[in-house]
């Protein structure tokens, strides 16, 4: 059950670290997984940049530098730890509300769900512990490239195949990074 509150007027930016987080978005929404559509996101798609692309220099030279009306904009932003996007003052006070969703450790969490591994992930010995895309990657035996690639992600996820992945993933993550979990806000 969402928490996200959002209403007629709203206005959704969704802005993703990479693009893996970005193809994982896009599923949702295509899938209309997600407590909003389309039609309520800013030119109808998800932000062309992520963060490795500057992301919050393109927002504010392409998108708030906008007059949105009377419109409240919300900007979600799909990272796998809290770190702020920079965004000017100015530019940040046409935001009504900014969402970290935050898929910590890493957004192949889901695809270690998936695949049944997460047994076998949190078993790792310290000394061979590895990050969720390396240990996802060495177990089917791809390159972590492979792993994050638009491809792969969308040959091995549909709508409720990825929603079924993202429950797990909200149940073990512990209790204080769970308060800043937001995932589940954007799932119905």
């Amino acid at each position: 059950m969402s928490n996200y509150q959002m209403n007629e007027n709203t206005l959704i930016l969704v802005g993703c670290e990479g693009n893996s987080e970005k193809y994982y978005m896009e599923i949702l929404l295509e899938a209309d997984k997600l407590v909003f559509s389309k039609t309520d996101l800013f030119e109808e798609e998800i932000l062309e940049k992520t963060f490795n692309q500057k992301l919050g220099k393109y927002l504010e030279s392409s998108v708030l530098s906008m007059d949105f009306g009377t419109r409240d904009v919300h900007l979600l932003l799909i990272q796998d730890n809290d770190v702020s996007l920079k965004i000017k003052a100015l530019y940040k006070e046409k935001l009504n509300m900014i969402v970290k969703v935050i898929t910590t450790p890493e957004i192949e969490m889901l695809a270690i769900h998936h695949f049944g591994l997460f047994q076998k992930y949190t078993n790792q010995k310290k000394s061979n512990w590895r990050k969720p895309s390396k240990f996802l990657a060495d177990e089917l035996g791809m390159k972590a490239s492979r792993i994050k690639s638009k491809q792969f992600i969308k040959a091995t996820f549909d709508g409720d195949c990825l929603v079924t992945a993202i429950k797990p993933t909200l149940v073990k993550i512990n209790r204080s990074i769970k308060e800043k979990m937001t995932f589940d806000w954007l799932i119905f």
